[in-house]
């Protein structure tokens, strides 16, 4: 009839969110490698997501993870009102440190964000714990994180080292490619 709508697809399942707790380390594993594919063929698309975090993320009842949300998402190169330079785009806690500081995010701004996520889903917490959001942005840029194994001691050190990389303060110097942080999650889950 002429008015504007917009259709979503209907998922039938739960945000990572409320289905971490009951999780096991290898279904763990498993949903990390999955993240890291989808965020790879995002990237390869030339789409950096910018928002990823455990509630933009469905598990299915199949078990299949699904990467939502892509409403902050940016074409590789491209400026917009939204996007322009200098303005934070992203969830307090999740966002890169070049987010927090208002630079430009690419695809390894979503890198350590999917780091926060595999953090917080190995060890039940954030890997940055300011009481407000100065204070969150502060330790996101300046302080870094504990080892997982700190907080589960029981947590692989292999484990902890491919997600302590993506978590890097530098884009330079974390993990380069979701693709990589693919290959390092099978690599370990072997």
């Amino acid at each position: 009839d002429g008015q504007t709508f917009i259709a979503m697809e209907f998922i039938d399942g739960q945000t990572l969110r409320d289905k971490k707790a009951g999780m096991s380390y290898k279904q763990a594993v498993d949903i990390g490698i999955q993240l890291a594919d989808g965020l790879a063929v995002a990237h390869e698309h030339g789409v950096v997501h910018r928002d990823i975090k455990p509630d933009n993320i469905m598990i299915r009842k199949d078990g299949i993870a699904q990467i939502m949300d892509f409403g902050l998402a940016k074409l590789r190169g491209t400026v917009s009102r939204l996007t322009k330079q200098g303005s934070t785009v992203g969830t307090a806690g999740y966002m890169a440190p070049e987010q927090v500081q208002g630079l430009d995010a690419d695809h390894r701004s979503d890198i350590f964000s999917l780091g926060v996520v595999l953090y917080e889903l190995f060890t039940g917490q954030l890997p940055f714990k300011g009481v407000h959001e100065t204070a969150l942005a502060y330790e996101i840029v300046n302080v870094d994180p504990a080892p997982m194994a700190s907080v589960k001691p029981e947590i692989d050190p292999n484990l902890d080292a491919i997600v302590l990389e993506c978590l890097a303060k530098e884009p330079d110097e974390h993990t380069q490619s979701a693709k990589q942080v693919s290959v390092d999650l099978k690599r370990y889950r072997r």
